[in-house]
């Protein structure tokens, strides 16, 4: 395909379960949808890890979590490692960031050729609580998440209008400039909370459309329970409560498509449309009560599978592919794009440009990786999806397998059936084969334990208590106990 401008529209904590395009009817989401129906939609999408700092280490730079050592919160991006940004520059391209990055400072040399308004992690370096896993912080005893609900907007959506805004001036006014096809990151913060959404958006839905999040019948895994129990934001809700919240989630993923169509129709008015392809993508998914976990952290499809969609020059129209990808194809997608050759650069051996599997037939054994070793977890968690099976390998605890095809809503573990032997044995060598997963969770421990130490200990992290999310530039972290 021909070089052309990349422009990757980041969200943040998006599930595919509240968009339109795949397959929820209540939701409002008329920009990405058009995307959609422009590109190529990937059914098979899957972050590298199910919290923001890993995985936006891992999507600038096609490496796994493990491999960069960005295990958590408090180990983020640094530049490191060689991001997609690093390669643009060297070759003569801009690379340009607006909004969210989630790296450690604006200082490091992480592969940009100008930050706007850029986001990274607390001046703290991080939710330092994340640091106690041997053993378990005890759950919050309030949560401001649901302390704090309501419609209205917030200091976060403020900050993404103020995004958008400056994404739409930088394409009409620098991007017809550029000399070079060029990369530009757009990320909002939206839908992540606070689930504060701005009242046009939150009263596009009612209550009665908005279905209860689903309770399993078996008791949670032993893994999960545990992370329940540190991450405890259920205990502070009741239906009022959960209602209250999936309406702001869906206004906030109104407001994120709303922002979509504004950056969209300032790129079709600069007269780019024609001359630059377009990645969406979010950096993980929310649970949004399902099981009754809240935000992130785990494997399970509301959590772990992210929306993935391309469009552009070169990208065939209206086709869903339900090729295996994450958020490690993102770097030599971008390289592709601009036309530098993907093999120039040491990313993992699994990450593929996603302009080149849109172009190709469905791959239903192509592997797909992820992990998990921060915030609430008693050990590492890992997910291999291949083909309609998906199986979560816990350090210390048995493993889950869910077949995805018969079991979209992974309903029913398969992974102590011994009918399912031979499949648990296969996929667990497939994990092998990328890292040891006992190893990885002693180094992740290792590195969190030193880096607590560093903070002052357990006793003066605790007392600091449990960070209410990342603050916009020029506010302060916000710490409750």
């Amino acid at each position: 395909m021909p070089p052309t401008n990349v422009l990757i529209l980041c969200v943040d904590q998006q599930t595919t379960k509240v968009l339109g395009c795949y397959g929820n009817d209540i939701i409002k989401t008329p920009n990405i949808d058009r995307l959609a129906k422009q590109g190529v939609r990937f059914d098979n999408a899957y972050t590298s890890s199910p919290l923001c700092v890993p995985a936006r280490a891992a999507m600038a730079t096609g490496r796994h979590v493990h491999e960069l050592k960005t295990w958590d919160g408090c180990h983020p991006y640094t530049g490191h490692s060689m991001s997609w940004g690093h390669h643009l520059i060297e070759a003569g391209h801009s690379a340009v960031s607006i909004g969210k990055l989630h790296y450690r400072n604006e200082a490091d040399e992480t592969g940009f050729s100008k930050q706007i308004i850029p986001m990274h992690v607390p001046e703290t370096g991080g939710d330092l609580i994340s640091l106690l896993r041997s053993p378990l912080p005890s759950g919050r005893n309030r949560s401001k998440l649901f302390e704090t609900l309501g419609p209205g907007g917030s200091a976060k959506t403020d900050y993404d209008t103020l995004v958008t805004q400056k994404a739409c001036a930088w394409l009409q006014d620098q991007a017809p400039q550029e000399n070079k096809p060029w990369c530009l990151l757009v990320s909002q913060v939206s839908p992540h909370p606070p689930l504060n959404a701005p009242v046009e958006f939150f009263e596009l839905y009612e209550y009665a459309d908005i279905a209860m999040p689903k309770i399993l019948d078996a008791p949670l895994h032993p893994w999960i329970q545990q992370l329940r129990n540190t991450l405890n934001d259920a205990d502070f809700m009741d239906d009022e409560a959960i209602m209250l919240a999936l309406r702001n989630y869906y206004g906030l993923c109104s407001f994120a498509d709303y922002n979509i169509g504004l950056i969209l129709k300032a790129l079709e008015d600069a007269g780019l449309m024609d001359t630059t392809r377009i990645i969406f993508v979010s950096d993980h998914g929310d649970n949004l009560g399902a099981r009754t976990l809240w935000n992130k952290s785990d494997m399970y499809q509301e959590a772990a599978q992210i929306p993935m969609i391309v469009t552009g020059p070169g990208i065939p129209k209206g086709r869903v592919s339900i090729t295996g990808c994450s958020l490690l194809d993102i770097a030599p997608t971008v390289l592709d794009g601009v036309g530098i050759d993907p093999s120039c650069a040491d990313f993992n051996s699994l990450s593929r440009s996603l302009f080149s599997l849109a172009n190709k037939p469905d791959d239903l054994e192509r592997i797909v990786f992820a992990e998990y070793h921060g915030m609430g977890s008693p050990s590492a968690s890992y997910m291999i999806r291949r083909g309609h099976y998906k199986f979560i390998y816990y350090v210390g605890y048995s493993p889950e397998l869910f077949d995805l095809e018969s079991d979209p809503e992974e309903l029913k573990d398969l992974g102590m059936n011994p009918n399912y032997r031979a499949i648990i044995e296969e996929y667990e060598a497939i994990l092998r084969n990328i890292c040891d997963p006992e190893s990885e969770d002693r180094r992740a421990k290792d590195k969190q334990q030193m880096s607590l130490e560093v903070a002052g200990g357990r006793e003066t992290v605790e007392k600091l208590g449990w960070i209410q999310g990342t603050p916009v530039p020029g506010e302060k972290s916000d710490f409750w106990r």
